[in-house]
C-alpha cells in the first residue's frame, strides 16, 4: 500500500490543485498532493528502518528528478532502498543492518525531508499565484491567430439570447471592459442588469501576450487580467451607475486578488475608450474611496484605470459561464460600502 502511495504522481497533483477554479475542489486536490508526499516519505522512512536495506544514492536522484517533472519512479525507490552498497568507507557484498547514527539513515532523512519542503514550496508558491506583473521581454510571444476553442463570428449570447458577442453594435451603445477578479462572476452581474445592457462577453486584456489561452493567463506570464467586456446603452443606463456597480460588488482593495483567486489575473481595472469613462472612472474612485473611510476601512484602492487595449475572447465554455448551468461559485468579496449611502 505504501509503495503504491509513493507512486503517485505527486508533482501533477500540485499542479492541478493550481488549476481548481473552486476553492472546496481547490483544497481538497491540495491535500491529496500533501498525502501523496508525505506517503514518500513515510515509504523511505520503512524501507530504510528495513534491516535489510540500503539506499542508493543513484537511484535516489534520479527518483527525486522524476518527482519534479510530475511522477515518482517507484521502481527507482524500490532499487535504491534495497540495493547493496558502501557502507563506513567499505564495500558491503552482503545485507547490512539499520544503524540510525549511519551516513545512509542520515541521507534518507535529509533526502527526504528536502523533497517534502520542495513539493510543499511549490504547491504554496503555485497556489499563491503570480503577484507581480512580468516585464514584456519575459512575457510569453502568443500567436497572431486566435485561440482555436474562442467563440467564432456570428456567436450570440446565451443569457441575452440573440445578441451578438461581436461588433458592429448598434450606433447607440458603448463600451468598457471591467476586471473584477473572476471573470464568470464579473459577467454574471452586469448581463442580469435589468435595463441598458446590450451584450457582455468574457475575454483577457491589458496584457502582453497577444491570443492568450485561459491556461496561460492564469500562469501569469502574459500580464493579462480576466475581464468583462460591458455594451450598454447610455440612454437606459449610465455609465455612473455602472461604475457604482463595479465598485460596489468586489473589493477594489486587494492587490491581484479577489476572494479566493490570487496573482495578476484577478487584478482589480476598468478599461475605458472614451475620456469621458475615464473623468467618470476617476471621480467615482475617489467617491468610493471616501465611503470606504466612513464605513472604517483604510486600505487603498488599488484598481487600475487605463485606455482600453485589444480585448481577447476567452473559450467559449467561459462564456456566460452561470447561464449555462455552472451556478455555485461567485469570487466576489464586496465590502459592503454603497454609494446609496451618500443619496
Amino acid at each position: 500500500t505504501i509503495t503504491s502511495l509513493a507512486a503517485m504522481p505527486v508533482a501533477g497533483s500540485f499542479r492541478a490543485a493550481t488549476r481548481c477554479r473552486r476553492p472546496l475542489l481547490r483544497v481538497a486536490v491540495s491535500v491529496a498532493a500533501v498525502a501523496a508526499a508525505g506517503s514518500v516519505t513515510v515509504a523511505a522512512r520503512a524501507w530504510a528502518l528495513a534491516p535489510q536495506a540500503l539506499l542508493s544514492h543513484t537511484d535516489l536522484v534520479a527518483s527525486l528528478h522524476g518527482a519534479r517533472e510530475g511522477h515518482v519512479d517507484c521502481a527507482g525507490w524500490c532499487r535504491g532502498f534495497r540495493r547493496l552498497g558502501r557502507r563506513g568507507g567499505r564495500s558491503s557484498t552482503t545485507l547490512a543492518a539499520y544503524d540510525p547514527n549511519s551516513d545512509v539513515s542520515g541521507l534518507v532523512d535529509i533526502a527526504v525531508n528536502v523533497f517534502l519542503l520542495g513539493v510543499t514550496g511549490y504547491l504554496l508558491s503555485t497556489l499563491l499565484g503570480k503577484r507581480e506583473l512580468y516585464s514584456p521581454e519575459d512575457c510569453l510571444p502568443g500567436t497572431q491567430l486566435p485561440i482555436a476553442d474562442a467563440p467564432r463570428d456570428g456567436a450570440t449570447h446565451v443569457w441575452l439570447q440573440g445578441r451578438p458577442l461581436f461588433p458592429p453594435y448598434p450606433a447607440d451603445t458603448e463600451s468598457v471592459l471591467f476586471g473584477m477578479g473572476c471573470f464568470w462572476c464579473s459577467e454574471n452581474l452586469f448581463m442580469r442588469l435589468r435595463r441598458g445592457i446590450f451584450s457582455t462577453a468574457v475575454g483577457y486584456a491589458g496584457g502582453v501576450s497577444p491570443n492568450p489561452t485561459y491556461q496561460e493567463v492564469c500562469g501569469g506570464k502574459t500580464n493579462h487580467a480576466e475581464v468583462v467586456k460591458v455594451v450598454y446603452k447610455p440612454g437606459e443606463v449610465s455609465f455612473e451607475e455602472l461604475l457604482h456597480k463595479f465598485w460596489e460588488e468586489h473589493d477594489p482593495t486587494t492587490r491581484n486578488r479577489q476572494g479566493n483567486d490570487f496573482g495578476t489575473p484577478y487584478r482589480s481595472a476598468i478599461y475605458y475608450y472614451t475620456e469621458e469613462q475615464r473623468v467618470l472612472a476617476e471621480k467615482t474612485k475617489q467617491e468610493f474611496q471616501e465611503l470606504l473611510k466612513k464605513k472604517g476601512v483604510d486600505d487603498l484602492i488599488s484598481t487600475e484605470i487605463l485606455p482600453a487595449g485589444e480585448f481577447y475572447y476567452a473559450e467559449s465554455y467561459h462564456q456566460q459561464y452561470d447561464a449555462r448551468g455552472n451556478q455555485g461559485y461567485c469570487g466576489l468579496r464586496p465590502i459592503g460600502a454603497r454609494f446609496s449611502a451618500t443619496r
